[in-house]
């Protein structure tokens, strides 16, 4: 029993040590991807990035995806990089998706094992992460509101 006990305290404890909060530095490799290779945060360095974490049956999702999509669009010229990692287990999904909603200014990464939404302690659909050209987490939000668009364009345009 107690060996039940401490494996579990281990766990929480290591979870809430990988935690993503504000003012935090981002981790220098931010995760693996599907496909082997590290997505970097020094891919991005000098850029502020938003990094949202999705999934197709996401019907949030639906509304905040081509809302990035603008947001990438507008702001592409001045430094902003939206990253979109899907998080549905069959990536084939999470790119039906993109392909339906035409989604092309966005940098689409697939994390099937959901490696980065563990890394980042994703708990809902959509997650994002709003980190800043040095490196450092400046938001997290979690789900998406209509209400909250204009003050996020705000804090946006602030670490441009």
């Amino acid at each position: 029993m107690r060996y039940i006990f401490l494996l579990a305290s281990i766990v929480i404890f290591t979870r809430q040590a990988v935690a993503i909060s504000e003012g935090q530095s981002v981790p220098a490799q931010i995760f693996s991807l599907a496909n082997g290779d590290a997505l970097s945060i020094s891919k991005f360095q000098g850029q502020v990035v938003y990094l949202d974490f999705w999934a197709s049956w996401c019907g949030p999702c639906k509304r905040s995806l081509p809302w990035l999509q603008e947001i990438a669009e507008r702001f592409k010229e001045r430094g902003l990089r939206v990253v979109a990692v899907n998080l549905d287990q069959n990536s084939v999904d999470g790119q039906k998706f993109i392909r339906e909603l035409g989604l092309k200014a966005l940098e689409v990464h697939f994390d099937p094992d959901g490696v980065s939404a563990e890394a980042f302690s994703v708990d809902s659909m959509p997650s994002s992460v709003l980190i800043d050209k040095s490196g450092k987490v400046r938001a997290v939000l979690h789900g998406f509101r209509e209400s909250e668009k204009e003050e996020l364009v705000t804090k946006i345009e602030g670490l441009l």
